[in-house]
């Protein structure tokens, strides 16, 4: 190819001179194959007298310049010559707003290719100075237009959502790499049945899940890894070695986001016990005896909480035992007719005795003595229930 194009122009020159507008054509297509060989200082001679011999025919304001300006751009770009690149990239936006009504506008929609390509390569230009909003800013602005230009399907927008995803990425703009990926994977799916399209996007929805775990939305990860999964799933089958390890890598990730969420958890209970709260009803606290013993504080303390907020559960047995027994005393049959129950003493049940039979001779004539006596040894049965 570089050979006939060689003689073309060899051939363009005699016939039409070599600052014809014809040859000038030829040119374009000798400096063009020059760019893609790589062959940037050819490159570059032949562009700058393509637009040398356009300025002569057209003046500066014509629309085959803008073209060649950018061009020229593409090469002084390849150099690393940035103010250039941007010098160019000005001159074709300049020239395409002047012409944006202009009836002398081409087939490719005025000129608007032009501006998208002269976009994305500012772009590129502007980021290599470390000027990364205005990069980011031009990357839309050129996605924006390809995608008027071609459809939001087309490859030149895929292409170029990944570049700004990249920039996203690198410069820890995580939250904008969200949306442009999700924008990505809604072109990707509409071609997902063109050769490929499948796994380009599970990758991209493996990539969408590496930046919400780098965004901390590691719920939303695994959503991703498992539409992923699905993917590689109906593609592969469930024994591919592919779909084993994105399994593998979604149980990994589940693992690592409950073991957060715990750590989490229990960063909030420190946090409460730094407050003064306790944790289970009070801090376990060890304490001493004055005899040197440990004991429990907690155990005490949870014990005398208890006591103040709930009524006392002692209960005297012996008298509650003594309220069954007057209850079913009456009933008894056991019991003789003239068997009386005396009154508790002490919550002691007495049973009849000695004062029974002092009650029985109390009719009787006795003497003093005898009286004295048999009071003195009532007293004594009492002392002794008592007791």
């Amino acid at each position: 190819a570089k050979l006939h194009l060689s003689k073309a122009l060899n051939a363009a020159r005699t016939l039409y001179g070599e600052r014809s507008i014809k040859t000038c054509y030829v040119m374009q297509d000798v400096g063009s194959m020059h760019e893609q060989l790589q062959e940037y200082d050819q490159a570059l001679d032949t562009f700058t007298l393509v637009w040398e011999i356009q300025d002569q025919h057209y003046g500066r304001q014509h629309p085959d310049m803008v073209s060649t300006h950018l061009a020229i751009a593409r090469i002084y770009f390849a150099l690393g010559d940035d103010e250039k690149t941007q010098e160019n990239v000005f001159a074709v936006t300049d020239l395409l707003q002047s012409h944006a009504s202009s009836n002398n506008s081409n087939s490719n929609g005025g000129g608007a290719v032009e501006g998208a390509e002269a976009r994305a390569l500012l772009g590129e230009s502007v980021l290599r100075q470390g000027r990364v909003d205005e990069a980011i800013e031009n990357f839309q602005i050129a996605v924006d237009a390809y995608s008027s230009l071609y459809g939001e399907e087309s490859q030149q927008v895929d292409e170029l959502l990944q570049r700004l995803i990249e920039v996203c990425i690198s410069t820890h703009r995580y939250e904008e790499a969200i949306v442009h990926l999700k924008r990505r994977i809604v072109v990707l799916r509409a071609n997902r049945f063109l050769p490929k399209g499948e796994r380009a996007l599970a990758l991209a929805h493996e990539q969408l899940a590496r930046v919400n775990v780098a965004a901390d939305h590691p719920s939303v990860a695994l959503n991703e890894l498992q539409a992923a999964l699905s993917i590689y799933r109906r593609v592969h089958g469930r024994q591919h070695r592919r779909v084993r390890n994105m399994e593998a890598k979604i149980r990994r990730h589940r693992q690592e986001f409950h073991e957060v969420a715990a750590n989490k958890f229990d960063d909030d209970d420190d946090d409460d016990d730094d407050d003064g709260d306790s944790v289970d009803g009070g801090d376990y606290v060890l304490d001493h005896d004055d005899d040197g013993d440990r004991k429990d504080s907690t155990t005490t303390t949870t014990t005398l909480e208890s006591s103040r907020s709930r009524p006392s559960l002692h209960i005297d047995v012996t008298r509650a035992d003594d309220q069954k027994k007057q209850q079913k005393l009456p009933n008894e049959s056991s019991l003789d007719d003239g068997a009386l129950v005396s009154e508790s003493n002490g919550g002691v049940l007495r049973t009849p005795g000695k004062r029974r039979q002092h009650h029985a001779s109390d009719g009787m004539d006795l003497t003093p003595h005898t009286k004295q006596a048999l009071d003195a040894l009532d007293d004594l049965d009492f002392s002794v229930d008592s007791i």
